[in-house]
């Protein structure tokens, strides 16, 4: 259950580490499969949901939103604003979230962005979950082939 624990929390921190350590465990047999693959799963989508609601927050909260609009400036934001009510940032947006998952480095501002364009929590959930069921799937069939190959 702490190992679990440990996932879960390390995944909120650096999440490519935490999936490598999951499979550690797994290969040193720690953890079943299924335990670790769920408490990877649970974390990767609590951290993918902090950064949505950040994004959500800064939105609807006037002191944060006054802040960002002085840091940002309120023309700039305007004109941001009108390029992504564009129909075709709307079209792709949900290829662009599921696709996040997958290129390092997109994470952060895609998940903050999704937030801050207000995308409706329900579309968010299904694509985020989707998207790291997929990636977990992967990633364990990939691992677990290759861990014979390593000694821990």
């Amino acid at each position: 259950m702490l190992l679990c624990l440990g996932i879960i929390l390390g995944s909120l921190i650096v999440e490519d580490a935490a999936l490598l350590a999951t499979f550690a465990l797994y290969k040193q047999g720690q953890l079943p499969l299924w335990a670790s693959c769920s408490a990877l799963a649970f974390g990767i989508t609590l951290g993918d949901f902090v950064l949505y609601y950040l994004g959500k927050y800064i939105v609807t909260a006037k002191k944060v939103k006054r802040v960002f609009t002085l840091w940002v400036g309120a023309s700039k934001i305007e004109s941001i604003r009108k390029k992504l009510d564009h129909s075709s940032i709307k079209k792709w947006g949900n290829i662009a979230l599921f696709l996040a998952r997958f290129i390092p480095g997109t994470r952060l501002p895609t998940y903050l962005g999704a937030g801050l364009l207000e995308m409706p929590t329900p579309l968010f959930t299904l694509i985020t979950v989707f998207s790291t069921v997929i990636w977990i799937s992967g990633a364990a069939l990939i691992t677990t082939r290759m861990l014979p190959f390593f000694h821990l």
